[in-house]
């Protein structure tokens, strides 16, 4: 329903008439970790190899912290959500330039695309600020704000890394404690960042010469409002049109309305991912339609570099290695082994309703690149040669449909295409089609598109995705995917396809209670084992899942969530293999809203790996967990918060693993003996 033309008095009474009636301005809405913890496990099940959550959470958690102003917000802004389609996002800023400012966050309800599950989900993550007229936005601005948090992680049981020899020595150079600190601080139209992180195992001695972390991050951003729009000095994300040239915010396959994951943007880095950022400077302009990004960066990532039989200096590798791990010295060998320079641009053009945009990058190693592009090919890069890629993406809204894509090319000619489009047939029905091709050794090394198999090449694919309410309680999203590989694989013997199939109904018939009924069948191919002829050959695998989610809120500061999840895996003429999570959760806080308790206990028994289940946790602020299980077992977490004092918030959080038959898991210093695996966490967080 889209209304216009309303005067602000009449909207406010017919927001309140439309909603009061039906009780839905009391309806208490998700907490954010829930629509965090939707996001995260549909990423990890659906590309596990390709999924890069920890960007997706900072930023969601980050809008927890400090919502999105809706009043001020621009397309790059709301797509940083990771909730709108970009038909939502159009119709959104159409709405707010016809009829100004939102004044209750519950109007966005009038505007066309936007339901009462959507807006729910919005609300921890954005806001709706009116400036008053004694307010003094400028004092607010020139205010110091600083964040710190300091987090210290440990297991219980030690590995045997961890374990000392007859001769005394570890595998392990340093402790089993795990130790991140991060610190923010904003000025005016500055900010700052640092990042600290030191994993389980690795030492903090730098050279044997001072105490120093692992890793450490640090980035200077200005956002400007004229001509500059933002400068960062230091380490930065930045994406570009669909993430074929340049991605890093993961990607999004297994929605039903398919969610633009990338932006054209910059944003400083924030994480303790030690290898997929940039090194550098980057800078945005802006002037009246046009936009222009430039990025600079050198940095040095981890691989496994060899040296030539034929000459000492010339050094290869074949791919970098993105662990992080430090701890041994076969992975301190790898630490910066590799450095990498970049420098790319992307200029776009942007209206109301379109935008148009072309990107440039320039990328090379300083030692030889032997890649193994497919099974049985290879293509050699010598040191210092440029890898160079262009492409062009677009945008475009035009009434109730919505288009955006982008074509790729790299340095040899061959090309990456994907495009995809939305429609809002009538406010209860909204349809989703995308294509995607990838050439079978299309190159973009720092490319994370949207798709079936890791990496963006070799792929061909039609997505079709659907969402409705056929009934008032009832919403209900389905979605079908058929994907092909025209060329050989890493863990193929010929050319294969696949298809996905998806249906998610959610049930809600009262605020205090949802029902999720959810469907995923994936029939594809795997090398076989079984060497027959003499030659693996292609088994036609089939992999099934049901889920049962049920949510009770008996008083308005308690939660208690079931899932149960049935999974099946069935290879060729093997039997089915079943397994099975079932999973209670009770989550409480007091009146205040200073104290919280998150308790979890959780059964499983699922024999094989590749039926493996997926199940957030809640964890401490800006961490995650999405534990893959399989085997048997049970798993107890314990999580609680307390704000001590105003500004001040301490975190615990206990997990533990008990294992039915597994006594032994993991290899190497990873090695351990015994039925559970427990880990402590303890985290502070100071505002001022």
């Amino acid at each position: 329903m889209k209304c216009y033309g309303f005067k602000p008095g009449l909207k406010i009474f017919l927001v309140f008439l439309f909603f009061g009636g039906s009780g839905f301005a009391q309806i208490i809405p998700k907490p954010g970790s829930e629509t965090i913890s939707e996001l995260l496990e549909e990423s990890f099940s659906n590309n596990e190899e390709e999924a890069n959550p920890e960007y997706l959470a900072d930023e969601l958690f980050l809008f927890l912290e400090k919502p999105l102003n809706l009043n001020t917000a621009e397309a790059d802004d709301l797509r940083q959500l990771h909730m709108l389609t970009e038909f939502q996002i159009y119709s959104f800023l159409q709405y707010r330039r016809e009829e100004g400012l939102l004044l209750s966050i519950y109007e966005l309800q009038l505007i066309t695309g936007f339901d009462r599950n959507l807006i729910e989900k919005l609300i921890p993550f954005v806001c709706i600020n009116q400036v008053s007229e004694n307010s003094n936005p400028q004092k607010n601005k020139n205010q110091l704000r600083q964040l710190f948090i300091g987090r210290l992680g440990s297991d219980v049981e030690k590995k045997a890394g961890f374990i000392a020899d007859s001769t005394g020595r570890t595998l392990f150079a340093g402790s089993n404690r795990t130790l991140r600190t991060r610190y923010e601080a904003s000025l005016s139209d500055f900010s700052f960042s640092l990042v600290s992180d030191q994993d389980a195992g690795e030492s903090f001695q730098s050279g044997g010469k001072f105490f120093c972390p692992d890793f450490m991050s640090a980035a200077l951003e200005y956002n400007g409002s004229k001509a500059i729009k933002k400068i960062i000095v230091g380490d930065y994300k930045a994406c570009w049109g669909q993430g074929l040239i340049l991605g890093g915010f993961g990607k999004r396959k297994g929605l039903p309305v398919l969610i633009s994951p990338e932006t054209n943007r910059i944003k400083k880095n924030s994480s303790g991912d030690e290898n997929n950022f940039f090194r550098g400077a980057a800078i945005s302009f802006e002037k009246n339609k046009m936009e222009l990004s430039l990025i600079a960066s050198r940095h040095q990532i981890d691989a496994n570099i060899h040296n030539s039989a034929d000459s000492a200096s010339d050094k290869w590798f074949s791919a970098p290695d993105e662990s992080g791990l430090h701890r041994s010295t076969a992975e301190l060998n790898k630490k910066d082994a590799l450095l990498l320079n970049v420098l790319g641009a992307h200029a776009e053009y942007k209206t109301q309703v379109a935008s148009f945009g072309i990107s440039y990058l320039n990328s090379k190693y300083d030692a030889s690149w032997v890649r193994n592009s497919t099974a049985y090919t290879q293509e050699y890069f010598p040191a210092g040669e440029v890898i160079q890629n262009f492409g062009s993406d677009f945008r475009a809204s035009m009434g109730k449909i919505a288009v955006f894509g982008e074509a790729a090319a790299d340095c040899k000619g061959r090309l990456a295409l994907f495009a995809s489009a939305l429609a809002e047939l009538s406010p209860l029905f909204r349809l989703s089609l995308t294509y995607r091709y990838y050439q079978p050794d299309y190159l973009a090394i720092m490319a994370s598109g949207f798709g079936e198999s890791q990496g963006t090449k070799n792929e061909e694919g039609f997505y079709l995705g659907l969402e409705m309410y056929p009934w008032k309680y009832l919403k209900a999203e389905l979605y079908a995917d058929t994907y092909s590989f025209p060329f050989l694989r890493y863990n193929s013997t010929n050319p294969y396809s696949g298809t996905d199939y998806f249906m998610n109904f959610e049930i809600y018939p009262s605020r205090d209670f949802t029902c999720n009924l959810r469907f995923k069948f994936e029939q594809s191919q795997n090398r076989s084992d079984k060497c027959r002829t003499g030659i693996d050959l292609m088994d036609t695998t089939e992999k099934g899942n049901f889920r049962l989610s049920l949510v009770f809120k008996p008083y308005e500061k308690i939660e208690i969530k079931s899932r149960l999840e049935i999974s099946s895996y069935k290879e060729a003429k093997e039997a089915v293999s079943r397994g099975y999570y079932s999973g209670h959760d009770i989550g409480c806080r007091d009146i205040s809203g200073r104290y919280s308790l998150w308790i979890r206990y959780a059964i499983y028994d699922i024999p094989r790996w590749e039926n493996r289940i997926y199940a957030y946790e809640n964890d401490v602020l800006y961490s995650f967990s999405v534990p893959a299980f399989s085997s048997k077992g049970t798993r107890f977490v314990i999580l609680g918060k307390a704000e001590i004092i105003r500004g001040v918030e301490v975190s615990a959080r206990y997990a533990l693993s008990q294992f039915g038959t597994k006594k032994e898991r993991g290899t190497g210093g990873d090695y351990l003996i015994g039925d559970s695996d427990s880990f402590l966490t303890f985290q502070i967080k100071i505002r001022m």
